[in-house]
């Protein structure tokens, strides 16, 4: 606060004049009234000069006899007021002396108080959620920068108070106070009491209320040319739903620059707002915020921008029960898979699938299936086609606004004949050994399948590819090996089963022997008597020349004629 000032002369300085000093209404700094005492203190003064902040009355503005005491009427209007004292004796004047108090008849007058977010002055309703920082600002009628402004928050409900908390002030009348709201809970009765004071003890106070809310709004909906998937416009439709607390929306995403887009605005149920250039998925979201600036979680719609006919990249055909059935033979009744595949971001298209044949009059068109990232399939039962090699399959995309693309490169065969010509024996009747060689023969078969008296190995008891000779093992027992082949061509076909026969024989022929009628011969050829009991085949060899007759195995005969060796002397010679 204002104190009156009060001028000191030294003595010394001013030799028969001894000024003390001027004091005003007893030292107060403020009064409420015009007439106010003075208190000079001098010695040595003769007479007094009054003048400054006061009117004209007999002992002011002029020079009159000094007195101790002295009353006065201050000028009109509240403010500041200077009040100068000078003193002479004789021919000697003393510096004057100055004194000041305020003079304010009203009181201190609240004239407005507002209230508005600190980062936006325009937030001015009142309405805030915690961790806004708030600013007050009281404003007094008179541009009083003296008074003292005070101010008290308080929240029944959530027990919160901040007490008498004094403001700032600017000196120019506005009192300010900053209220950081962090960590403040959700209520509406958040009541504010603004006061100021002066010296005197005259008050003038106003109040208001504030609301915290933390709740932010629903999020909403949003919705792009009525919820299609495509366009070919660069300008989309913006259906909005908002929630009914929100006070401003913030539309942004692959927007071309406009005057609407990244920016608060109030809410509105549509909009139509350019799209970015270039074809792809574009998408659009949209914020809420209500009257505390509490935020939605964003919602988000979207559109897909295509200028040109999508891309069909591949179309596929497989026996949808086998994987690497592919080879687009196949026969009635199975289910055949269909697929093509576009961009992995082209779904939600129009897909559809025809098949034809112009031999059997044959004509299917269906709808495919979006499995989703670009793909899209249709499972066609063949159960009612018949045989013919013109299937022709034809797929087409369409993006429902007039982009259109087909592929019919695929041609499907029909096949429902089985193999024929069929074929299956061993290259022997007989044999000692369980390793055999199978020849298979059949017109059309891709193949076969071998089952029966054999091992199980990689070439049995499953479906192999056809092979004109196939090696097999047979089980183990000597008698008779039957073997069951059935042969299947491309299209799945199979055949009745055909068979084949050997006799496996591993016991090694009785009582062999081996004689000649001399043991000393004068020439070279000799025969051989053989004997030996279920023997089919004999090996002859040892102290011969190689002929027909030695050193390979043939058909077992009793006598056999062989050439010896050149050369007197002991020969050996081998039988098996």
């Amino acid at each position: 606060m204002f104190l009156c000032l009060i001028s000191v002369f030294p003595m010394s300085a001013l030799g028969a004049i001894k000024p003390g000093g001027l004091i005003i209404d007893g030292g107060a700094g403020m009064t409420s009234s015009r007439s106010v005492v003075l208190t000079i203190s001098a010695e040595g003064a003769e007479e007094m000069f009054i003048s400054g902040d006061v009117d004209e009355s007999d002992i002011t503005f002029k020079w009159v006899e000094f007195s101790p005491i002295a009353r006065v009427t201050l000028t009109r209007g509240d403010g500041l007021k200077l009040v100068s004292v000078k003193l002479r004796s004789g021919e000697i004047e003393a510096p004057p002396m100055t004194g000041t108090i305020i003079l304010d008849a009203l009181g201190p007058i609240i004239g407005t108080v507002e209230v508005y977010d600190s980062a936006d002055p325009t937030d001015n309703d009142g309405i805030y959620h915690a961790g806004e920082i708030v600013r007050f600002e009281l404003e007094e009628m008179g541009d009083k920068p003296y008074l003292t402004g005070k101010i008290r928050i308080r929240s029944p409900s959530t027990g919160y108070d901040t007490g008498w908390q004094r403001m700032t002030s600017l000196e120019n009348g506005i009192y300010v106070h900053i209220w950081p709201t962090y960590g403040l809970e959700e209520a509406d009765d958040y009541d504010v009491s603004v006061r100021l004071e002066d010296e005197l003890g005259r008050t003038d106070e106003k109040s208001l209320r504030i609301t915290i809310d933390n709740t932010p709004p629903v999020p909403g909906e949003i919705e792009l040319n009525d919820g299609v998937r495509y366009t070919r416009s660069d300008v989309v439709r913006i259906l909005i739903s908002h929630p009914r607390d929100a006070v401003a929306m913030l539309i942004d995403g692959d927007l071309a620059s406009n005057p609407i887009s990244g920016r608060w605005i109030k809410p509105q149920r549509g909009l139509s707002l350019p799209l970015t250039p270039g074809q792809g998925l574009k998408k659009v979201s949209v914020i809420f915020k209500d009257a505390a600036d509490n935020l939605s979680t964003p919602v988000e719609g979207q559109i897909y921008l295509i200028l040109k006919p999508p891309p069909i990249e591949e179309v596929t055909v497989r026996d949808n029960a086998d994987p690497r059935d592919i080879d687009l033979v196949y026969r009635s009744g199975q289910r055949i898979l269909i697929t093509v595949r576009t961009k992995p971001d082209l779904e939600g298209l129009s897909a559809v699938a025809t098949i034809s044949s112009k031999k059997m009059s044959y004509f299917l068109r269906k709808s495919m299936r979006d499995e989703g990232k670009g793909v899209y399939s249709f499972l066609w039962d063949s159960s009612k086609s018949k045989e013919a090699d013109d299937y022709v399959v034809e797929v087409e995309l369409s993006d429902g606004v007039g982009h259109i693309s087909r592929d019919s490169s695929l041609k499907i065969t029909i096949d429902n004949t089985p193999p024929t010509g069929l074929r299956a024996r061993f290259e022997v009747e007989k044999t000692g050994s369980r390793e055999a060689r199978l020849s298979l023969d059949a017109n059309g078969a891709a193949e076969v399948l071998i089952e029966g008296d054999v091992v199980e190995s990689g070439s049995t008891f499953k479906w192999i590819p056809m092979a004109p000779v196939v090696p097999i093992y047979l089980a183990m027992g000597d008698g008779d090996k039957i073997l069951r082949i059935k042969f299947r061509d491309k299209a799945g076909n199979e055949t009745p089963p055909v068979t084949a026969r050997i006799t496996l024989d591993t016991t090694p022929p009785l009582n062999p022997s081996a004689s000649l009628k001399r043991e000393i011969v004068s020439e070279r050829d000799i025969k051989l008597n053989l004997s030996a009991e279920g023997a089919s085949e004999v090996f002859i060899s040892g102290d011969l020349t190689r002929t027909e007759s030695s050193f390979r195995w043939m058909p077992f005969s009793k006598t056999v004629k062989v050439t010896l060796l050149e050369g007197d002397g002991s020969k050996d010679i081998k039988v098996k």
